[in-house]
């Protein structure tokens, strides 16, 4: 199981790259999937992570 400290570099981890596809001077559909597909495997780790019993709150 992890720690919170993990969750939380996880969650940096995620915010740092979602930064970096915003930036990227790729073509527009591309950064939109890349995002999707980033925030729907936060997602799916937030509700594992819920479901083990680490609320997550998110700013």
């Amino acid at each position: 199981m992890p720690t919170r400290k993990e969750v939380e570099n996880y969650k940096e981890r995620v915010e740092r790259l979602l930064q970096v596809i915003v930036n990227a001077d790729i073509d527009d559909g591309v950064k939109d999937e890349l995002i999707n597909r980033l925030l729907n495997k936060w997602e799916m780790c937030r509700d594992a992570l819920e479901g083990l019993g680490f609320p997550i709150i998110e700013d």
